[in-house]
């Protein structure tokens, strides 16, 4: 579904990624991320409300590491 919100989007807009954006705290919450919903996607096949707190958790979590990296430059 994302993808395809991604694909009509940049079909009408060109998208621009800045590298200068993606920085070393980006890939650690991606790494993060991925290693929680590996778990989830071996262990069983749906997610549980606990392990749906702890991704919104994280999520939170990147978006205040990421303001806070923005208002120190």
């Amino acid at each position: 579904n994302s993808t395809f919100v991604l694909g009509i989007t940049s079909i009408i807009h060109p998208i621009v990624v800045n590298k200068s954006n993606i920085g070393p705290s980006t890939l650690i919450f991606m790494i993060i991320t991925l290693a929680i919903f590996l778990r989830v996607a071996k262990t069983k096949e749906k997610l549980d409300k606990k392990e749906a707190v702890v991704l919104l958790g994280v999520y939170v979590l990147f978006i205040l590491v990421e303001y806070y990296l923005q208002s120190v430059k």
